[in-house]
């Protein structure tokens, strides 16, 4: 039970890390790039509770690979990458219905994509290489 706990405690900190990166991208996007503040897929509450999902989604994935899996490492690598490049499928048809959606504000939202991704897999490969 206390290996559950702590690997609570450390998720909790990695989601905290990339929403807090998220959220600065955000900011530093608004000031210099001007994105609307009005877009909703980058307001702060959305990046947070988003990247939070994808915290305990990722988590729970490598859950299982390591379960039934001994190259878990490798399997994870791959399907995070094949997640990342799917979740930029929705971002045209998001966008597109969104009339605050410009150019700026489409790539912004690719970039916390990639933020988030590259936090989430490197801080779980931490975590993982911690405990071995």
């Amino acid at each position: 039970m206390s290996n559950l706990r702590e690997d609570g405690f450390l998720l909790v900190i990695l989601a905290f890390l990339a929403s807090s990166i998220n959220v600065g991208v955000v900011a530093f996007a608004r000031e210099t790039a001007e994105i609307s503040v009005e877009f909703t897929p980058l307001t702060y509450s959305n990046v947070v509770f988003v990247t939070l999902i994808a915290v305990v989604a990722a988590y729970s994935v490598l859950a299982v690979l390591k379960t039934y899996t001994s190259n878990y490492y490798e399997y994870f690598g791959y399907f995070s990458g094949l997640v990342l490049i799917m979740s930029f499928m929705p971002i045209g048809h998001v966008a597109a219905d969104i009339p605050e959606a410009g150019i700026p504000e489409i790539n912004v939202l690719g970039l916390v994509h990639v933020v988030t991704a590259v936090v989430i897999v490197m801080g779980l490969f931490k975590i993982e290489q911690r405990k071995n």
